[in-house]
């Protein structure tokens, strides 16, 4: 009994080995099935007098071994930042243009792979692939930079947005002249329009005012933007629960004509009033005094 169970053990062993021949592939042969990433945009070391760059590239992957192809995802990043969000699972090229600022820069490309063995469970296995290029952008002009407010404000605790144009740059304000103040790359939230950082002051004077925005790049380019808005507090208040009084709610002017007419006949009257009082007061006391038969 013991020989049968042995030896049907070792033919189980001698099976699984037999068919995991058929689908493993060894160390040698393992790149054979890592995805191909050809990038021909941006070009390895070359410098770009423009900001907006071309990435482009295509990506192959062998649909012809052993292995069947299921499952494939591409990624792609900027500077280590991911650029965007990922391609749609299944898409084998890409063709983005990147808004850079100056300076040195590194794209890279990701591309991942599974594969399975359709006849035997073992599985899935993942093959990845990743190019690196390296190129600089030198377009002898600062960031792009601009300012969105309004051009009255009727509070003294004012809000306005400084946006640039690309990521990777130094970003300050300044009010009046005043010290600048640095904007940390925590604060910049993407915007459609670029990166957007709010800047909030409380306690403003009334008057003409002037916020200054700056961006600087990795070459010393710098971009300039200005915003003039005047604070004026000098106008209707509220009414304490905080709505305006309707038109209709107020009191209405009194006519000075009207009031003259008015004083003019009480004037007319009041003799005639004085009169009728005193006859009346006179026949009242008259009456009082007539004896009784």
């Amino acid at each position: 009994m013991k020989k049968q169970a042995l030896t049907a053990a070792l033919l189980s062993a001698l099976l699984l080995t037999a068919i995991a021949g058929a689908f493993t592939v060894d160390s040698a042969a393992a790149s054979d099935y890592d995805p191909e990433i050809a990038v021909s945009s941006p070009i390895e070391g070359k410098t770009y007098t423009i900001n907006n760059i071309k990435l482009q590239f295509t990506v192959h992957l062998n649909q012809t071994g052993v292995l069947d192809l299921g499952y494939y995802r591409i990624n792609y990043y900027l500077d280590g930042k991911a650029l965007g969000v990922p391609l749609e699972p299944n898409v084998v090229s890409g063709d983005i243009t990147m808004k850079v600022a100056n300076g040195d820069h590194i794209v890279e490309i990701l591309a991942q792979a599974e594969y399975f063995y359709s006849h035997f469970p073992p599985g899935p296995w993942w093959y990845s692939s990743q190019v690196v290029v390296r190129f600089a952008v030198d377009s002898g002009v600062g960031p792009g930079v601009s300012i969105h407010g309004l051009e009255e404000y009727k509070t003294n605790e004012v809000s306005l947005h400084v946006i640039v144009d690309v990521p990777g740059v130094g970003v300050s304000y300044s009010l009046d002249g005043q010290r600048s103040v640095s904007v940390p790359d925590s604060e910049l939230d993407k915007y459609d329009e670029g990166y957007l950082c709010s800047v909030a002051f409380v306690n403003l004077t009334d008057g003409a005012h002037t916020l200054a925005g700056y961006a600087t790049d990795s070459l010393g380019y710098t971009g300039v933007a200005e915003k003039a808005f005047t604070v004026n507090t000098a106008v209707s208040q509220p009414e304490p629960d905080g709505s305006q009084p309707e038109p209709g709610d107020l009191e209405p002017e009194p006519d000075p004509s009207s009031t003259a007419i008015l004083i003019a006949v009480a004037v007319a009257v009041l003799p005639t009033v004085i009169v009728i009082t005193g006859l009346l007061a006179y026949f009242k006391k008259r009456q009082k005094m007539k004896p009784l038969n």
